[in-house]
């Protein structure tokens, strides 16, 4: 029988999580780059950071390494699709824009691993 490790559905599910924001929005968005449209901030980062907080909850061991697979996923894909459309390479504002990103999805992971502790001492 096949084993998995335990950590491999988790990583899956982050990663889909950012790489399903990111092309959610590339549908769904207009302007220049997807942070500029509404729909990245008012759908696309909803959904990692309800990602980021379920995995914390449910994964609570070193829950801060879900928010930066979501938006390491995130990344990569977005760095995957410039190279195959061949449009320039992600610039340092894009940069500075995944760190925030990245940093709120690491809050919001580590929220959920800070709720499932403390839901534990009280049951």
């Amino acid at each position: 029988m096949l084993r998995i490790a335990p950590t491999v559905v988790p990583v899956a599910i982050a990663s889909v999580a950012g790489v399903l924001a990111w092309d959610l929005m590339r549908l769904l968005g207009e302007g220049p780059t997807l942070w500029a449209s509404w729909t990245y901030w008012w759908i696309g980062l909803p959904i990692m950071l309800f990602a980021a907080f379920t995995l914390g909850l449910g994964f609570p061991r070193n829950a801060w390494r879900w928010g930066l697979i979501v938006i390491g996923a995130q990344l990569a894909w977005s760095v995957g699709l410039a190279f195959i459309n061949e449009q320039p390479l992600i610039v340092p504002d894009h940069l500075a824009v995944f760190a925030i990103v990245g940093l709120a999805c690491v809050v919001a992971a580590l929220a959920g691993g800070w709720l499932h502790r403390r839901l534990d001492r009280q049951g």
